[in-house]
């Protein structure tokens, strides 16, 4: 009986010594950062807070805040009016979160920044088409009431609402209207 307790206590160091590192350093670490890039957003220290989100991207591509750090990249790149880089990491972020609650968010983004092109190509005026359609691609339910509403806090602090009318989407940043979009 002592025995076999030395050996489970013994098998039972030697997973710990051995188990794989990334388990224990991507929940912390990646943790640490992220709460490093929130607090440089609370103090208004944009570009550092950049820093730290690229970095959560960069050495945890399976974080659990590698997300939010990516919503969150776009949204630096959109208020610097960087709108390229912008599109670049929101059309990233559906491409790999496209089921998430922040999807919808970017792609108001994406489709704000479409419609800020002044003389848009042939092909920019097509995809800006399809992208509004794509709002009101999912049949909508309303049971006793006039509009569905969804919503979504970025890591950047910015409250998002999207409300969907029968025949109109308003997406709200910081209860102020961002985006209207009628059929």
């Amino acid at each position: 009986m002592k025995k076999t307790c030395y050996i489970w206590v013994f098998a039972a160091c030697l997973f710990f010594l051995l188990a794989p590192k990334s388990l224990a350093s991507e929940n912390t670490e990646g943790r640490d950062r992220y709460k490093k890039a929130i607090r440089f957003i609370k103090e208004k220290q944009y570009d550092f807070a950049l820093l730290e989100f690229r970095a959560i991207i960069r050495d945890f591509p399976e974080s659990r805040y590698t997300e939010s750090s990516l919503f969150a990249t776009g949204e630096y790149f959109y208020t610097r009016r960087a709108y390229y880089e912008a599109s670049r990491n929101f059309t990233a972020y559906i491409e790999r979160y496209p089921g998430s609650d922040g999807a919808i968010f970017a792609r108001s983004y994406l489709l704000k920044i479409m419609q800020g092109i002044e003389r848009p190509r042939e092909e920019e005026v097509e995809a800006l088409e399809n992208m509004e359609m794509a709002f009101f691609s999912q049949p909508l339910v309303l049971l006793f009431s006039e509009y569905k509403e969804v919503s979504y806090k970025s890591a950047f602090q910015n409250n998002f609402t999207i409300r969907y009318y029968m025949d109109t989407i308003e997406v709200y940043r910081n209860d102020t209207l961002f985006l209207k979009l009628a059929q």
